[in-house]
Parts: structure tokens; C-alpha cells; sequence
């Protein structure tokens, strides 16, 4: 008879066993969904900032070179003289005593003038 107890109380115990495995698995499941996706999002993003990095360093390669051509022809214009700006004040704050620089005597001594 005490078997008999024993197996009526087994097949009570067999639905949450059954229920737990089905939790367990939807867990699992869902966890591998949720890996898939973190590296699917991550590799996309490697993917998009490389793309930016190379956009932005193309973007900064041209803004380089074409200041370096500005300063080459400044140079060139320079050497062959057709540059006529001469400074007639010093370029810049002026830090003499006022009165004893001939440039003070007016308020704007930084102002270069063409010739």
C-alpha cells in the first residue's frame, strides 16, 4: 500500500516538471534569439563606423590639401611680387607707452593698408 501512495503523487509531480522544462527551454531559446541579435547589432555598427571613419578622413584629407594649395599659391605670389599689402602699423596689439609709438596716436594701430 505504500507503493500504491507513492505512485499517486508521482504523476501529480509530472505537469510542473513538464512546465519548468518548457520555461527552461523558452529561456534558452530566447537568450540565443538575444545573442544573435547583440552580434548581429554590434558587427553592423563595426561595419558603419568604419564606413564614418574613412568618410570623415577623406572629408579632412581635402579640406588639407586644399589649404595646402591656398599657401603654395600665396607663395607663389609672393615670390613673383604681385602681393601688395605692406603693413603701414604693426600687425598686432600695439605694447608701447601710448605717445611714444608714432602708431598710437590713433586708436587702431593693428590695421594693414594696401599700397
Amino acid at each position: 500500500m505504500a507503493t500504491d501512495a507513492l505512485h499517486r503523487k508521482e504523476p501529480a509531480a509530472r505537469p510542473w516538471l513538464v512546465a519548468l522544462s518548457l520555461w527552461l527551454a523558452l529561456a534558452a531559446v530566447a537568450a540565443l534569439a538575444l545573442w544573435h541579435l547583440r552580434h548581429e547589432a554590434v558587427g553592423s555598427q563595426g561595419r558603419e563606423l568604419s564606413l564614418l571613419s574613412l568618410a570623415s578622413t577623406d572629408a579632412i584629407e581635402r579640406g588639407l590639401r586644399g589649404a595646402e594649395e591656398g599657401l603654395h599659391a600665396m607663395r607663389a605670389e609672393l615670390e613673383e611680387g604681385a602681393c601688395r599689402w605692406r603693413a603701414t602699423r604693426p600687425l598686432g596689439p600695439c605694447r608701447h607707452v601710448p605717445g611714444s609709438c608714432p602708431w598710437c596716436k590713433r586708436s587702431g594701430c593693428w590695421t594693414p593698408t594696401v599700397a
